[in-house]
C-alpha cells in the first residue's frame, strides 16, 4: 500500500512540474524575443497543441501528398532554404528560423513567428548546437547564441508554393482549396522575384543565410518613393539607388584630385537636395503637415483699391502674388560702398540693378499697416 501511494505521490509530482515548465514556456519575458522555447497562442491566446515539433492542425489530403510526415517534398519539390536534421530527433528535417524569414522578406526571426503564429520555433540546446557547428550547419562564432529551428513541414505547410523552388500557386501549395479561393491563378510562380537558375545549375539556398551574405537580399535596386529620400521625409523627387562606387585607392599623387572629386560630389548632391527640398518642401510624418522652407512664403501683404464701374455695389476681391526680389536678409541695398568699388564694372551693375529692385520694393510698403491695410480711421 505504501509503495502505491508513493507512486501516485511521484506521479503528481512529475505532472505538477511537467505543467509548471509548460506555463514557464508560455511566458515570454518583456523587452523582446525570448530565448527558451515558446509555444505559439491563437489570436484569443489559448495556447496551440504541439505534436512532432509542429502545431497541430487540420490535415490536408492533397497536402499530405506533397509532403511526408517528416518534411520531405515529394515529386521533384525542393525547398529553397537549407534543410537538415537535429541530434536526436530521428530524420526530421528542420530549418533555422531566420531563413525561412528571410526568404519570406522578413529581417528577423521575432517579426516573422509574430506574423506567422501558426510556427513553432524551438531552441537548441547544447548538445545539438555543437553537432550542427561540427556539421557546418551553423559556423562556431554561434555557439554562445541561442539558435533557433523551425519543422520544415510546418513551412512548407504555411508558406506552400512560396518555400518551393520554382513554386507554382495551387499545384505546390499544401493547402489548394485555400490557395483557389484566394484567387491565385494555378501554375502561376507563386514569387516572380525569385531568381531561378538556368538549367543544370542548383539552387543557392546560400543566399539567405546569414554568414554567406544573406544581408544582400535586401540590397536591391530601385525607386525610392517620395518620402524616403535623404533628409527627414523629404518630397524631393524619386532618387535611384545606386551601385556603389569602386574604391579608387589613395597615394601621394592622386589624393588631393579624389579628396577634391568627392568634396564636389558631396556638394552637387547637398544643392540637388536643397533644390529639391525648396520647390517641393518636406513632409512631416509625426505630425502629418506638408512644410514648406519659410523663405518661399510671402511675410507681409498690401491692400490696394483698383476701382470698379458705376452702379456696381458688389465687391470682388482678388489676390495675386508679386515675385520676391531674392533671398530674405540684409540684401544688398545697404551694401558698403567702398566694398562696391572694390567689384568689377559686372558686378557693379548687377549689384546696382539689385538694389533699386530692394528700393521699389521697400517703397512699395511704405506707409505701415494703416495704409496698405486700407484701415479705416475711426472716429471715436
Amino acid at each position: 500500500m505504501s509503495d502505491s501511494s508513493s507512486d501516485e505521490s511521484s506521479a503528481r509530482k512529475r505532472r505538477a512540474l511537467s505543467q509548471q515548465q509548460q506555463q514557464q514556456l508560455r511566458v515570454r519575458p518583456r523587452g523582446g524575443p525570448s530565448h527558451i522555447t515558446s509555444i505559439p497562442v491563437d489570436e484569443h491566446g489559448r495556447p496551440y497543441e504541439i505534436e512532432e515539433d509542429e502545431v497541430v492542425l487540420p490535415a490536408d489530403a492533397a497536402g499530405d501528398r506533397k509532403v511526408t510526415k517528416l518534411g520531405y517534398l515529394n515529386g521533384g519539390r525542393e525547398y529553397r532554404c537549407r534543410t537538415f536534421t537535429i541530434l536526436g530527433r530521428g530524420q526530421r528535417l528542420y530549418m533555422l528560423s531566420t531563413e525561412p524569414a528571410r526568404c519570406m522578406g522578413f529581417r528577423d526571426s521575432y517579426l516573422f513567428l509574430q506574423k506567422h503564429r501558426q510556427l513553432y520555433k524551438m531552441i537548441m540546446d547544447d548538445d545539438e548546437k555543437y553537432d550542427m557547428i561540427r556539421r557546418d550547419i551553423i559556423p562556431h562564432s554561434y555557439k554562445g547564441r541561442a539558435i533557433g529551428v523551425i519543422s520544415a513541414r510546418s513551412i512548407f505547410r504555411e508558406f506552400g508554393a512560396k518555400i518551393v523552388v520554382g513554386g507554382r500557386s495551387v499545384l505546390d501549395d499544401y493547402y489548394e482549396a485555400s490557395a483557389r479561393m484566394s484567387g491565385a491563378p494555378p501554375g502561376q510562380l507563386a514569387d516572380p522575384d525569385d531568381k531561378l537558375p538556368p538549367p543544370g545549375i542548383a539552387y543557392n539556398r546560400n543566399q539567405y543565410v546569414a554568414w554567406h551574405g544573406a544581408s544582400s537580399v535586401y540590397h536591391t535596386a530601385g525607386t525610392l518613393p517620395p518620402g524616403s529620400a535623404p533628409g527627414a521625409g523629404s518630397a524631393a523627387m524619386p532618387q535611384q539607388i545606386l551601385p556603389k562606387k569602386k574604391k579608387v585607392p589613395l597615394t601621394t599623387e592622386n589624393w588631393m584630385a579624389e579628396h577634391a572629386r568627392a568634396a564636389s560630389g558631396f556638394n552637387e548632391m547637398l544643392h540637388a537636395q536643397r533644390a529639391a527640398n525648396f520647390a517641393c518642401g518636406i513632409y512631416e510624418p509625426h505630425t502629418n503637415i506638408h512644410m514648406l522652407p519659410r523663405i518661399s512664403q510671402p511675410t507681409r501683404a498690401r491692400w490696394a483699391w483698383e476701382g470698379g464701374e458705376a452702379g456696381v455695389r458688389e465687391a470682388v476681391v482678388a489676390t495675386w502674388l508679386e515675385e520676391g526680389v531674392g533671398m530674405p536678409g540684409p540684401g544688398l541695398l545697404h551694401l558698403d560702398p567702398q566694398l562696391l568699388e572694390t567689384c568689377s564694372e559686372e558686378v557693379k551693375t548687377a549689384i546696382r540693378l539689385q538694389q533699386e529692385r530692394e528700393r521699389q520694393a521697400e517703397a512699395g510698403f511704405a506707409g505701415g499697416e494703416r495704409q496698405h491695410g486700407l484701415r479705416a480711421r475711426l472716429k471715436v
